[in-house]
């Protein structure tokens, strides 16, 4: 998923002008778009557009392109996002907040097919691990998740450009030369905030792997613990000789004199059989006890 983001947003000339096999695309952009100096730009609030893989999108924000720069980009504002593909439907709630006197735009919640997702302010990542998940369960298609990751990313990269223009129209408004350098920034911006959900990822990842082998091991010791209160508990119960015979009685041998483990391996099959918990004959305790003995003396006894 991360690989296709690092491709970019959407490209406005490929999705418009440049693919033929997209003409209904052209026509619907070239209906809805307006221009003003050199920006083409499309407001979702007065009609939808439609991207590319069949999905649309519409709500309270604004796409937008100089003919300088290769991609697409979203102005966005209070309110609602919406991608439509098929008969799915993923929506992001965008709020706005002031934090140290600059605004900052956050997603306050996610809902697809009618289901909400939230997570702590800022959380970004958790949103887009969330749509990955949805994607490989199949709940949505992968073209529509990789839409809606890419407009979290640009969101994250938004609130580092709103700091140089307080809305759209001052944006319209600004030199050409200004308008390119600021979409070059925010170009840069979305890569940052492409690698900084990768390494949350990751961390995460790596975290989950963590405490997975915490729980192995500590399953580990508590096994061996296990072991030696079982070895205890026969010792204690009037066995005598080797650990070797120890094990072998509880494989239930009669002599444990002149035994290969060729005939241990046998009896350690059949007696699994008969003590499995859901044998007729089953006894868990019994099952127990017998597997760790023929454990031990798979690991210990001579060949």
């Amino acid at each position: 998923m991360l690989t296709l983001i690092i491709i970019g947003v959407i490209g406005w000339a490929a999705i418009v002008f440049l693919d033929k096999e997209k003409e209904e695309t052209a026509r619907h952009a070239e209906t809805n778009s307006k221009s003003y100096g050199e920006i083409i730009y499309i407001d979702l609030e007065k009609g939808s557009f439609m991207l590319s893989h069949g999905v649309r999108v519409d709500g309270n924000a604004t796409l937008f392109h100089h003919p300088e720069t290769p991609n697409l980009f979203t102005w966005f504002s209070e309110g609602e996002i919406r991608f439509h593909h098929l008969q799915d439907e993923v929506k992001l709630t965008v709020w706005m907040t002031q934090r140290n006197g600059q605004p900052k735009y956050y997603v306050k919640n996610m809902s697809v097919n009618g289901e909400d997702y939230t997570y702590p302010q800022g959380r970004f990542s958790s949103y887009c691990k969330r749509l990955e998940q949805l994607k490989k369960s199949g709940r949505i298609k992968g073209e529509l998740g990789t839409h809606v990751t890419r407009s979290l990313v640009s969101l994250m990269a938004f609130n580092a450009i709103i700091k140089e223009y307080a809305n759209f129209d001052d944006l319209l408004r600004a030199k050409s030369s200004h308008q390119r350098e600021l979409l070059l920034k925010y170009d840069a911006y979305i890569a940052q905030a492409v690698d900084k959900i990768s390494k949350e990822q990751k961390a995460s990842k790596d975290e989950r792997e963590q405490e997975s082998r915490k729980k192995s091991e500590q399953k580990h010791e508590n096994r061996n613990e296990e072991r030696k209160d079982d070895s205890k508990k026969q010792s204690s119960s009037g066995y005598t000789g080797s650990n070797y015979d120890i094990y072998l009685k509880v494989l239930e041998f009669d002599s444990v004199h002149n035994v290969t483990f060729d005939e241990i391996k046998k009896r350690y099959r059949a007696l699994a059989r008969k003590y499995h918990p859901d044998s007729p004959t089953g006894d868990e305790r019994r099952f127990k006890l017998v597997r760790e003995s023929y454990e031990h003396l798979e690991a210990n006894f001579p060949r």
